[in-house]
């Protein structure tokens, strides 16, 4: 009976006042609520660096944060650090610049390229959905 109180007197104290503004400050849960609202903020309203991808690749956070890893013959006008890859043939650019939130439509159709394709953007870690 004594371990029972004592559960319940230390929930209450751990929960703090029961007043519903917290003391003035938001709480994490209504922060959160306000994000989703609001649509995710200045980050969603920024446009992606590239038209199209194929190869995204994207963290598991919400939103995702996405890079694509396609090589192309130029990058998009809107990227900002582009790399030229090391590979034998003509050149080909990746474009480095990530973007927060969907990673846009795919470019072809996954017939030429070895197989590789999935409807599911990678991973970070190279897992996918």
């Amino acid at each position: 009976m004594a371990m029972g109180a004592a559960s319940i007197l230390l929930m209450m104290v751990s929960l703090g006042p029961a007043d519903d503004d917290a003391g003035g400050q938001a709480t994490p849960t209504a922060v959160m609520a306000d994000d989703k609202k609001a649509g995710g903020g200045d980050d969603d309203k920024k446009k992606r660096p590239w038209k199209c991808c194929d190869v995204p690749i994207c963290t598991r956070s919400w939103p995702p944060v996405c890079r694509c890893a396609d090589t192309v013959e130029r990058c998009a006008s809107t990227c900002q650090h582009c790399e030229q890859v090391e590979e034998g043939g003509p050149r080909r650019y990746r474009c480095l610049d990530t973007h927060r939130g969907d990673p846009g439509p795919r470019c072809g159709d996954g017939e030429d390229d070895g197989g590789e394709w999935s409807p599911t953007p990678r991973l970070a870690r190279g897992h996918r959905f």
